[in-house]
């Protein structure tokens, strides 16, 4: 563990100096705190997971159908642990060469296990019929923070 000296105001308004434990650390009544916020959908029982994302580009082709997907599916999201980013939100295209997104849908999980896990459930497999019979579709799981 390095230590870093950070210049700090005493309780008189006087400067001096502290020894961090590191420079991504900050001290507040002498108790040290860290930078940054750690995710919520880190799991402290599973130590350097990372959150993962469900990433869903639908075409619709029977958007009627669709509708009766998207409520039977937000349920299931849920009970897995997923979260919804974004659904079918405005898209600003920058490039596309590889690719050009139609309708996007975004999906977060405490770690690519949970999104696999809620992918290849029976009670999503059931859904997601509706859903490859109203619209086309392109789908993947990435890991993020």
């Amino acid at each position: 563990m390095t230590r870093t000296s950070i210049l700090t105001l005493g309780s008189v308004g006087r400067p001096r100096f502290a020894t961090a434990p590191s420079a991504r650390s900050a001290t507040v009544d002498n108790k040290w705190y860290p930078a940054r916020r750690e995710s919520r959908f880190l799991n402290p029982k599973r130590k350097n997971t990372m959150a993962a994302y469900l990433v869903v580009d639908t075409k619709l082709t029977n958007p009627a159908l669709y509708e009766e997907y998207k409520l039977r599916a937000r349920p299931l999201v849920e009970k897995f642990g997923g979260e919804y980013i974004a659904r079918g939100g405005n898209i600003s295209l920058k490039e596309s060469a590889l690719w050009t997104p139609t309708r996007m849908v975004l999906v977060r999980f405490p770690s690519s296990a949970d999104a696999e896990k809620f992918y290849q459930s029976a009670e999503y497999q059931e859904v997601v019929k509706i859903s490859k019979q109203s619209a086309e579709r392109t789908s993947f799981v990435l890991e993020g923070i």
